[in-house]
């Protein structure tokens, strides 16, 4: 039953975070939805009224008093989907996805120096190949430093948020007052950053398939907000990281076709490492499980 629980939640979590990714850029690149922010919060209003109905209408589970609590990790989820969205704008989703690879060791050092918990040379190697498989072979661009300086930004608030969620997950709250807080105290914030970094200027083209698209990945968001609580209870941080490197294959092989982008050898070797390097640390956790 446990081994069921923890497919069926890396299942959905890897597939509407994928559906989610590809949604946005899909929403960025191809129908120029150039107001980042904006489209984060219309995203975050869908997810939070659904939540606040259920709540209501359903069974009353949110503890409206702990708004507090949850000011910290909502800053660092803040950051988190606006630099997301920013390097996601940047670059192919395929190279897009490789770095963020980078991640997962930051989330296992972390969880290395502060909770304890142990790294076998198995476990060095997974990691080593992660960084290896975050490599294009591109040389870096002056046009793309804007790019890298949100990806390192996304790197750092969402290690800081996955171990955060984590503490908080594994010590009290339930997963609907996780989604909820996160989402509703996130849209203040991205409000004053939509004034000052969204462009007014230019129009936007609203079509009924924007607006449905939205709707869509709203509810893609949703689920992979939901998973994203349901794994991380059940699984630990470095091992939901690794389930997010083979999000990235996935998301990297669908980037490739759907928005036809260049099929370089480069990125095959890239995505093939990933999936090694997270195959590698999935094994090496259940080995060390089986022996503690």
């Amino acid at each position: 039953m446990g081994i069921f629980n923890n497919l069926s939640a890396v299942t959905i979590f890897l597939l509407s975070s994928a559906i989610t990714t590809l949604g946005n850029k899909f929403l960025v690149k191809n129908l120029n939805f150039h107001r980042h922010q904006l489209l984060i919060i219309l995203q975050n209003i869908i997810i939070v009224s659904i939540l606040v109905c259920y709540n209501f209408l359903v069974k009353n589970i949110i503890n409206f008093k702990r708004f507090k609590k949850w000011c910290i990790i909502t800053v660092f989820f803040s950051v988190m989907i606006v630099s997301n969205m920013k390097a996601l704008s940047c670059f192919d989703v395929s190279i897009y996805t490789l770095y963020k690879n980078i991640s997962i060791v930051f989330v296992a050092i972390t969880e290395y120096a502060f909770f304890d918990r142990k790294l076998s040379p198995i476990g060095y190697l997974s990691f080593i190949l992660i960084v290896g498989s975050s490599w294009t072979g591109k040389p870096l661009k002056k046009s793309e430093l804007v790019g890298y300086l949100w990806m390192i930004i996304n790197i750092f608030s969402t290690t800081a948020f996955v171990l955060l969620l984590k503490h908080i997950i594994d010590n009290e709250s339930s997963r609907l007052e996780c989604v909820f807080f996160t989402n509703c105290l996130s849209i203040p914030f991205l409000l004053i950053l939509s004034y000052f970094i969204d462009d007014y200027n230019k129009p936007l083209n609203l079509t009924p398939f924007v607006y449905f698209l939205i709707l869509f990945t709203s509810l893609t968001a949703l689920i992979t907000a939901f998973s994203t609580a349901w794994v991380l209870k059940l699984l630990t941080s470095t091992m939901f990281s690794i389930a997010g490197a083979i999000n990235k294959v996935i998301v990297t092989a669908a980037g490739i076709v759907i928005f036809k982008e260049d099929l370089e050898f480069i990125k095959l070797i890239s995505c093939c490492v990933a999936t090694l390097s997270a195959l590698l640390y999935y094994y090496d956790a259940v080995k060390y499980k089986r022996q503690s």
